[in-house]
């Protein structure tokens, strides 16, 4: 069975739709309202604290290559007043 891989991720998109489609019809659905309220409410309170999570990260993450710029930054100016310094020795 010979299949161009347009036809390939349609068949697999259509086997992965039934898959699922069937799986989710077996799962009964006898959970009460309070129960309901209480998963939605703890899913939208976890993606609340994991965005929080990854903007700590972040600053984080721009604090240190903030001062790893510095860092840079003082070394190269270092190195070209060395420069500087021995040019001026060679002419004087």
């Amino acid at each position: 069975m010979d299949l161009e891989p347009t036809q390939t991720i349609a068949v697999l998109s259509q086997l992965a739709e039934n898959s699922t489609t069937g799986l989710l019809q077996s799962i009964p659905d006898d959970d009460p309202p309070l129960i309901k309220f209480r998963a939605l409410q703890c899913a939208l309170f976890s993606t609340c604290f994991v965005e929080i999570l990854g903007g700590v990260f972040f600053l984080i993450t721009a604090i240190y290559i903030d001062r790893d710029r510095a860092r840079v930054e003082a070394v190269v100016l270092e190195l070209m007043l060395r420069i500087e310094d021995c040019s001026n020795r060679d002419h004087g």
